[in-house]
C-alpha cells in the first residue's frame, strides 16, 4: 500500500484578504484532491517576537518555533505562498523561518 503524502500550506502574509493565503489554501484543496493530507496553516497561530540572538539565549525559541519545526518535521512537502518584498520573501515569513532554523 502506497503511503499518503502529507502537505503542509503556508502563506507568507498574516492579512486576511491577503492573495497568498487564498493561494495556500486553494493550493490545499488541490493536493487534497489527488489524495494528499493536508495542513493548511492560520499564519497568525505561530507569529513570534522578532528573532533576536539576546531572547533565543536568554529563553530559548519560543514555544510557536518549536511547533512549527515539529510540524514541518511531520511532512513530506511544505507549500509556501508568500508576497514579495524587496525582490525577497515576506518579513513575516523570513521571521518564522528564522526562528524555526534554530530549533534543535
Amino acid at each position: 500500500m502506497a503511503q499518503t503524502v502529507k502537505v503542509l500550506c503556508l502563506s507568507g502574509s498574516v492579512r486576511a484578504a491577503s492573495f497568498n493565503r487564498k493561494l495556500a489554501q486553494a493550493a490545499g484543496t488541490v493536493a487534497t484532491a489527488v489524495g494528499a493530507q493536508v495542513t493548511v496553516l492560520e499564519p497568525r497561530d505561530y507569529a513570534m517576537p522578532l528573532y533576536d540572538g539576546d531572547l533565543e539565549a536568554n529563553d530559548g525559541p519560543p514555544p510557536q518555533a518549536i511547533a512549527l519545526k515539529a510540524l514541518f518535521q511531520s511532512h513530506h512537502a511544505i507549500f509556501f505562498s508568500s508576497p514579495e518584498y524587496n525582490a525577497s520573501i515576506s518579513p513575516f515569513l523570513k521571521n518564522t523561518l528564522d526562528w524555526v532554523s534554530r530549533v534543535k
